[in-house]
This record gives C-alpha cells, sequence and structure tokens, in this order.
C-alpha cells in the first residue's frame, strides 16, 4: 500500500511498479518460503524479526540482505489507525534495515577463524571439524576414507635462498595445483608452515587413494614461475597415507599415522608416497 523513497533507493524500483504487488515480488527466490510463517507470526500481535533477502535492481538484477521488523498492530502509527482498513484483513507494518555490510563482515570473520591467510584454504581446525564429521559418517554407513598428510621437501632451502616472499608465492602456487587434483567433496587443507592434509571420504579401493597420491606428485613435477622475475623452483613432496578404518578409527589417530608414513617417506628418498603399516 505504501513505500517510503528509501526502500525505492534501496532497492532500485520506483514505487509505482510495487504498490499494489505482493511481498513476494521484492522477495529473492531463496527466501520465499520464509513469507507465508513469518505473516502468521506477525499476525499474532508480536512484532518479528526476519533475515530475508530483497531483490535489487540497480545495476542490474541482485539481492541485499535486510532484517525486517513486522507487526500487524496498528496502534503503532496513528496514520494507519484511521486509515480505512477492514478489521478482517488489518495491514501490516514493516521496516526494513539493510544489513548486507554487516552480514559481509561477518562471514568474512567466520572465514578467517577457519581458513589458512595465506592460501585460502581451510585451516587445522576445520580440518579436524570435517575429519571428526567424517569418522562419525564412515562408522554409521561403513564407508572407507583416506588422510594424506603431504609434506614439502626441502621447503626451507627455497625460504633460504629467494627469501619469503618467494615462499609464500610457492605455497599459493603448490595450494592451488594440489587442490585442483582433488574431487569437490574433498578437502585440502594448510596443515602449518609447509604441511598439507587431504580428506579423501567414500573411497572404494586402497589404490584409489594411491591414484589421487600420484597426482598430486605429477602437479609439482613442472617448476613453478614467478611473475616479474625469470626464476623457477621445482619442489618435490612426501606424502603419508593413513586409512579408516584399518589403520585408526578416531580422528587424531589418523593424523597420526599418515604423519608417521609421511617421515617414512623422507627417511628413504623423498618424493613419493606411502601407506602406514
Amino acid at each position: 500500500e505504501y513505500l517510503n523513497h528509501k526502500v525505492e533507493s534501496l532497492t532500485g524500483l520506483p514505487a509505482e511498479e510495487l504498490i499494489g504487488q505482493p511481498l513476494s515480488r521484492l522477495v529473492h527466490e531463496d527466501d520465499i518460503a520464509k513469507l507465508p510463517l513469518f505473516f502468521e507470526r506477525a499476525e499474532a500481535g508480536e512484532p518479528i524479526t526476519q533475515e530475508i533477502k530483497l531483490k535489487t535492481h540497480s545495476g542490474g538484477v541482485g539481492h541485499k540482505d535486510f532484517e525486517i521488523i513486522l507487526t500487524s498492530t496498528l496502534g503503532v502509527n496513528p496514520a494507519l489507525a484511521q486509515a480505512n482498513f477492514s478489521p478482517e484483513d488489518p495491514p501490516f507494518l514493516g521496516i526494513a534495515r539493510d544489513i548486507t555490510e554487516r552480514k559481509q563482515t561477518l562471514e568474512l570473520m567466520e572465514f578467517r577463524a577457519s581458513h589458512d591467510s595465506l592460501t585460502d584454504l581451510p585451516n587445522r581446525n576445520l580440518f579436524m571439524d570435517r575429519l571428526r564429521l567424517a569418522v562419525s559418517q564412515a562408522r554409521r554407513n561403513g564407508q572407507k576414507f583416506a588422510v594424506l598428510f603431504i609434506d614439502l621437501d626441502n621447503f626451507k632451502a627455497v625460504n633460504d635462498a629467494y627469501g619469503h616472499g618467494i615462499g609464500d608465492q610457492l605455497l599459493q602456487k603448490v595450494a592451488s595445483g594440489l587442490k585442483n587434483c582433488l574431487r569437490e567433496g574433498d578437502t585440502l587443507a594448510r596443515y602449518g608452515g609447509d604441511e598439507f592434509m587431504a580428506l579423501l571420504p567414500s573411497l572404494d579401493e586402497k589404490k584409489d587413494a594411491a591414484t589421487v597420491a600420484r597426482k598430486l606428485l605429477t602437479s609439482l613435477e613442472t617448476p613453478f614461475r614467478f611473475a616479474g622475475c625469470d626464476l623457477r623452483v621445482s619442489i618435490g613432496t612426501s606424502i603419508g597415507i593413513a586409512l579408516y578404518p584399518e589403520n585408526g578409527d578416531e580422528a587424531e589417530t589418523l593424523v597420526e599415522r599418515a604423519d608417521m608414513a609421511m617421515y617414512a617417506v623422507k627417511r628413504e628418498k623423498k618424493n613419493g608416497f606411502r601407506f602406514y603399516s
């Protein structure tokens, strides 16, 4: 029935296009299902607050996050109280606050708390959370999975020879290359320093983990190049593999045994992989 100029500017739509239209005209498709319950609760007389995405048409169709307070109480606005509304069809009063920036800030803070700032990969804490969840699911469903402990060979020598700037770029390039070898449902994490962890859920055979390990090793065979200089850096890696439930049925045990298998590779020859035994 009515909206102010601020709503027009936020949505990028003139009032004449919205007057007489249902609120769903403004709501993003993802949040349409929230509306019926939202209005049912408001009809009870209590102000209701709900986060809802509204469509925006400024510079193309998009959406913003809003916090909407909705009430059907006529007394909150004297002008509405004297308007010609049927008691059987009382008006709703809504206040919409744009919380897009606040939501983005919170999401960024949550992302930074659970991801490595250099590579944007999950960090150790998030990896362990996912690994514990994988253990629970595999135990319940009778599945197998693998944990890979990945440690770069002689990374310290790269830092010493070329500086930490090149070392950081190398870690980013390695992370990108390793990630491209994994399936969408796999997890690659930066465990710390030059150590990475991979979680491969729902494996059918032990050889599947070996196939992935070979792909990871192959991804590092071509020397890495760096923008602005002629430098090319080669780096090898040692990979230890622990299998659930063969090598352990707890997250910490699997990480420990994958670590042990990785150190066995380093002692033998480096730049290879080995299963825990």
